[in-house]
């Protein structure tokens, strides 16, 4: 019965993306993305015989089982691997990924879609990365004996498993071969609803952001840029996070540090935005346009892909995100023993409230208080020596979470 309404609400939802796709770009690439899938996938996946199925909803769920992805491509190059995405912010941005055989749109969860959609991909082995519980998808592949392994799972003590109808459902997740948790206390959370199937690995971004840190290099742009000055990098900025910045810019000390901002959108009316919200800074560049005989004290990031050498050449990060919905990933900057600064949007965020705990991070709570705090940081270089070890050391000593998920794979391949 509690799976009948769960359709019934699945296909509401399918029915309220098709209405909003009519003004939504998003909603649009979702809807365009399914259209016709059986036919599609059918011709597709005509040579995938048996293949590794991993779902992510989007971009940063992919940036988990990435780690993960490249371990199983690496040692088993003779398995098909099939990526799968929820959110167009996922797959059109990894469509072309080349560690895998095969990226798609995961069909919505109908009852029918999941029987179809499983029939046509028979996988050996089905990987699940965070909160992807999609209950059709899992009773299907109960029946059929397929093995699903959940990894960088976290359950809070509100999560609706654990509430009306939400416990309904916890029979197919006990159901499911492994689900890898990030903490202790989602571990015991599981084991006191008699979950026997659960397992602790630290979450798979550790792992990530520690590998893309191995290969980061300086860029030669950003070199010139600060030209021996000390650098402040806003990444992932949203509004008012360059509002916050405006507190800094009057009294801004441009004679020994420079900004660099990476905004979260680059397209050119958030560009446009960003560079209104900056029109009292004169001495302002982008980078692809970037004059080296031309002094400037801002250089705005109107490219992708540069995030990592720009955490690593900076000196102070403030990650975005953290006034609007949620900050972004903390981990990236962290990793290269950087003194972080967010919003105080970071409940979501295990590793954000612990590096915060510890000191590491700095959250403001208004966009005020960016100017106090950047204060103390700037003048002691001890504090922010104190800042970056605390960070490095925290992602360094939770390293080995896709390798502990990997060795358990190993039996189903």
């Amino acid at each position: 019965m509690i799976l009948k309404l769960y359709s019934l609400l699945i296909h509401v939802y399918g029915l309220l993306i098709r209405l909003a796709a009519v003004r939504s770009k998003q909603a649009k690439l979702w809807v365009k993305g399914r259209a016709d899938w059986r036919n599609h996938y059918a011709r597709q996946l005509q040579n995938c015989q048996q293949p590794i199925w991993i779902h992510c909803a989007s971009l940063g769920e992919f940036e988990q089982g990435r780690p993960l992805i490249e371990k199983l491509r690496s040692s088993y190059p003779d398995k098909p691997i099939v990526l799968t995405f929820f959110s167009p912010s996922g797959f059109e941005v990894r469509k072309e990924y080349d560690k895998v055989d095969h990226v798609l749109y995961l069909p919505l969860d109908t009852e029918q879609n999941a029987i179809d959609f499983v029939e046509l991909l028979n996988p050996r082995l089905v990987l699940f990365v965070k909160y992807e519980f999609w209950f059709n998808y899992l009773n299907v592949l109960h029946k059929k004996a397929i093995p699903v392994v959940y990894f960088s799972t976290i359950f809070r003590v509100n999560h609706f498993l654990f509430k009306w109808p939400g416990k309904s459902f916890l029979p197919l997740l006990k159901s499911c071969q492994k689900i890898f948790v990030q903490d202790e206390d989602s571990l015991e959370r599981l084991q006191q609803f008699q979950f026997t199937n659960v397992s602790l690995a630290f979450d798979t971004r550790f792992d990530r952001v520690w590998n893309t840190a191995q290969s980061a290099n300086e860029d030669s742009i950003i070199k010139e840029f600060t030209c021996k000055r000390k650098l402040l990098m806003l990444g992932s900025s949203w509004a008012l996070d360059i509002e916050a910045l405006a507190y800094l810019l009057p009294d801004f000390d441009f004679k020994n540090w420079c900004i660099a901002i990476a905004p979260h959108h680059i397209d050119t009316a958030s560009l446009d935005e960003l560079t209104c919200q900056l029109v009292d800074v004169e001495q302002k560049q982008f980078y692809t346009d970037f004059n080296a005989e031309v002094k400037s004290d801002v250089l705005i990031i109107n490219t992708m892909g540069k995030l990592s050498a720009l955490y690593k050449m900076a000196d102070v990060v403030f990650v975005g995100g953290g006034f609007g919905k949620a900050v972004h990933n903390v981990l990236e900057p962290a990793v290269f023993a950087k003194p972080i600064i967010c919003g105080p949007q970071i409940h979501k965020f295990k590793e954000v409230l612990d590096l915060a705990s510890a000191n590491g991070v700095s959250v403001l709570n208004q966009v005020e208080d960016l100017k106090a705090t950047w204060t103390k940081i700037e003048r002691d270089t001890t504090l922010r020596d104190s800042m970056g070890k605390t960070n490095f050391e925290y992602v360094k000593s939770r390293l080995g979470g896709a390798d502990t998920i990997f060795n358990y794979l190993h039996t189903f391949l």
